[in-house]
């Protein structure tokens, strides 16, 4: 997965939610782009997922697909 991909997702406007498809079907999924962060020198994204209170970190280049979040 491209960051400039991911970063032009976390921009757009109307901002449309998303989730990340991760190797055995893992989901993380981004319904703000404010809980969302890619820093500055890597291919990882910081994930706030607030409905379990914690954080995940999504390897870039470990991304199967991006698909809608399910509303």
């Amino acid at each position: 997965m491209d960051k400039n991909n991911v970063e032009k997702l976390l921009k757009a406007e109307p901002f449309k939610p998303f989730c990340f498809v991760l190797p055995k079907g893992r989901k993380v999924c981004v319904s703000d782009p404010e809980c969302a962060d890619i820093p500055n020198k890597g291919n990882n994204l910081v994930v706030w997922e607030a409905e379990q209170e914690a954080y995940s970190i999504v390897s870039l280049p470990h991304v199967d697909r991006i698909e809608p979040q399910a509303v």
